[in-house]
């Protein structure tokens, strides 16, 4: 069984050029995470600065940060708190809009109260 590492995996991210609009260069995760042991690798990687602190709950932006944050809050033993498209989700909700290369985003996530979680941008 292969080794894994960080720059192997990173050659399983994929350049698409001109998608979803010309001029902008999409990362297509999609062969990492077909690899049979890559998203672990990803998950494993991505936690690691996090290991020591008390992380109560990972926010995970849809779509992608689905696929890594379940596995992130897993081995934090943390809550996962999804953050979807606004309407996307069925209770009292924070938003927050940002201009993207391609249009305008406002994502939506419904905390609970007792939530205290450190927010941080990558």
């Amino acid at each position: 069984m292969e080794h894994l590492t960080l720059d192997a995996v990173k050659k399983l991210v994929r350049d698409i050029p001109d998608f979803p609009k010309k001029g902008i260069l999409f990362k297509d995760i999609t062969p990492a995470l077909a690899h049979p042991r890559a998203l672990g690798f990803i998950c494993d990687e991505l936690t690691k600065p996090f290991r020591d602190k008390k992380i109560d709950k990972v926010l995970a932006i849809e779509s992608r940060g689905f696929f890594f944050g379940t596995g992130i809050a897993e081995r934090l033993g943390a809550g996962l708190v999804p953050v979807r498209k606004a309407g996307k989700l069925p209770w009292e909700c924070e938003r927050e809009s940002y201009a993207l290369e391609y249009g305008d985003a406002t994502p939506t996530t419904c905390w609970q109260p007792e939530a205290r979680s450190e927010l941080r941008k990558f």
